[in-house]
């Protein structure tokens, strides 16, 4: 009886020591990680084959950020594996954890390898997310393109497919997967898509709809700074720098280590009067991170407090007024630098430099007949002030008296032969005129004297176009971008080339350039919307005239661009709208009734 009863005990005490993979899954899924991992490794000790515990372990030595154990697991794993439908679940494990050590192009092949086996819609947003991330946008947006194929409920994937399209400057197609991925999931599965939508919106420069946006995802998640810096950006290019500064003092307050929060805000109190303060934002800002240094406001903010030092050491004297204005200008204070200039005036009524800074802002002002009494006094006070000359024939020019700007320029190049700048400003006026021969002879030599001089080439490349000289124009835009590839009036001038040699791809290439360094250049949008429309894609190109009129209401090439688009989709009556609206602010009355025609042929035909 006694050995019967030790005999059950040992059986007892058997069962219950048996390594058991189900005891080891209920272990890790009530988090109970050591205890999983313990049963797991008995498991593994007794079946060294049993792929599923080395794919659990490792699941669970992700979670616990053990990455590289994670890994070596499923190696292991995918060298006894016989089953394809389990390997290439492995292979996608495996590319989250090689993901996760930043370990990208492994990560993609790992998908790769997934994918082969058994295409999922998982494996290819994922591997979609890795050529993102080494800028293979294209391929990218075909894998994303892929995994919603094969699950059109695949809100991620719309969703990074989205940010992919904006990448590459698509936002009509950004906004369209961003929205559809946001009606898949709730409000609370949001975030990102309200951050991604809010910087498009942004980069169209629709201020309003990127505030709304970045307001939800800051209620969704309070406790990131980069949503917080967005909105005072934003607030930023309002002019609301009180709003500016609050947000990104809150992004301060979060993380005392955001140094683009401190640079911005230093940008906001830099443009609301708080010089100090904003030297103090931006020496922390540099401190965290030094790169910043190079931007130019540190610099311009040091200098508006040395001048406001030397003003209140010699109230008496003009000059360190102009610097300040100078300054002031540079940072679009244009109030600020006006103040400045009346006060260097009133230091010193005979001083010719004063009447000449006011005269420029008059005519930024478009005060012309103020301006113009500015430059006279100040061509009084100093005949020999040849600026002068210079900035009162540009207004002249600007108020089509182009025989009173020539003469101005001959004066200047009287007072300063040597100064390329002057030959630049004269060309212009000939231009102007269309007197394009004698345009390209004073850009010959404002180049031959300044061969550095990038407005000069642009200049010319510009003026030979117009005589059609494409190809000389061509490389004079490629000689302004070698002297610097991120002039976006250059890039801009050498795409409308592009369209007159029909190399449509190019322009369009050109542009996207263009606007991704400076998205709020509306000229840029006008050159791509016409490159769109002629390569057929009306829907791009109506987007793109829409992004040029919200930047700049009085662009009639704009309107013609969209009305052309219009009438190609059959909307005549709206692309006639817009043929009215170019008329009645002074559009190529040409174009405008060849699209007449067009849309008069068109309801003859269908009538």
């Amino acid at each position: 009886m006694l050995i019967k009863k030790l005999r059950v005990i040992d059986f007892l005490k058997n069962l219950f020591q048996k390594p058991s993979f189900d005891r080891a899954y209920q272990y890790h899924m009530e988090g109970k990680f050591d205890l999983a991992i313990e049963e797991y490794d008995r498991v593994i000790e007794q079946t060294p084959k049993e792929v599923q515990a080395y794919v659990n372990k490792g699941a669970i030595l992700r979670q616990m950020g053990y990455y590289q154990y994670a890994l070596n697991h499923y190696e292991t794993a995918l060298s006894v594996s016989t089953i394809p439908e389990q390997t290439a679940m492995i292979y996608y494990n495996a590319g989250i954890v090689l993901t996760n050590l930043g370990r990208v192009r492994e990560a993609i092949n790992s998908y790769s390898h997934s994918i082969q086996i058994n295409p999922h819609s998982s494996a290819y947003d994922n591997r979609g997310s890795g050529l993102v991330d080494i800028g293979h946008i294209n391929l990218a947006i075909e894998d994303f393109s892929k995994a919603i194929e094969l699950n059109p409920q695949n809100a991620m994937a719309l969703a990074n497919r989205g940010r992919a399209y904006a990448e590459i400057n698509q936002p009509r197609l950004a906004l369209t997967d961003i929205n559809a991925s946001m009606a898949l999931v709730s409000e609370a599965e949001n975030l990102m898509n309200r951050t991604n939508r809010g910087n498009i919106y942004q980069s169209l420069n629709m201020i309003d709809e990127a505030i709304d946006d970045y307001n939800m995802a800051h209620l969704l998640d309070p406790l990131d700074p980069n949503i917080l810096v967005e909105l005072g950006n934003c607030y930023q290019k309002k002019g609301y720098f009180e709003w500016a500064i609050e947000k990104y003092s809150q992004a301060v307050r979060i993380d005392k280590r955001a140094a683009i929060a401190y640079y911005y805000r230093g940008e906001s109190r830099l443009a609301n009067g708080a010089t100090t303060e904003a030297i103090q934002d931006y020496k922390r800002a540099i401190e965290l991170n030094p790169f910043l240094s190079i931007y130019p406001n540190y610099m311009i903010a040091i200098q508006l407090e040395q001048a406001t030092q030397e003003i209140e050491s010699d109230p008496e004297n003009p000059f360190p007024y102009l610097s300040r204005a100078d300054l002031k200008l540079s940072i679009g204070d244009y109030v600020g630098s006006l103040q400045d200039i009346e006060s260097a005036i009133a230091a010193d009524p005979n001083c010719a430099e004063a009447y000449n800074d006011r005269g420029l802002a008059r005519t930024r002002d478009e005060e012309h007949l103020l301006a113009l009494e500015d430059y006279n006094f100040t061509i009084q006070l100093n005949p020999q002030f040849g600026i002068a000359y210079q900035n009162r024939g540009i207004l002249y020019a600007q108020l089509k008296k182009y025989d009173q700007a020539l003469e101005d320029m001959d004066k200047a190049i009287s007072i300063y032969p040597s100064k390329s700048e002057v030959y630049l400003n004269r060309a212009l006026v000939h231009a102007n005129c269309n007197r394009r021969e004698l345009a390209i002879t004073d850009l010959n030599q404002a180049i031959h004297l300044d061969p550095s001089s990038i407005n000069a080439y642009a200049s010319r490349g510009k003026v030979l176009s117009e005589i059609n000289r494409l190809d000389e124009a061509i490389n004079d835009f490629d000689i302004a971008l070698k002297l610097n590839p991120h002039d976006a009036d250059a890039i801009q001038g050498r795409a409308s080339v592009y369209l007159k040699q029909h190399e449509y791809a190019k322009a369009e290439e050109d542009c996207n350039r263009a606007i991704a360094i400076n998205p709020a250049f509306s000229g840029v949008y006008c050159t791509r919307a016409a490159a769109r429309g002629y390569m057929g894609n009306y829907d791009l190109s109506i987007e793109d005239s829409d992004a040029a009129i919200r930047l700049d209401l009085s662009e009639p090439t704009a309107y013609l661009n969209k009305a052309m688009a219009l009438t190609r989709i059959g909307k005549c009556t709206e692309a006639l709208e817009n043929c009215d609206r170019a008329d009645a602010i002074g559009g190529d009355s040409h174009l405008s009734n060849q699209i007449r025609t067009i849309i008069f042929n068109i309801k003859s035909n269908t009538s």
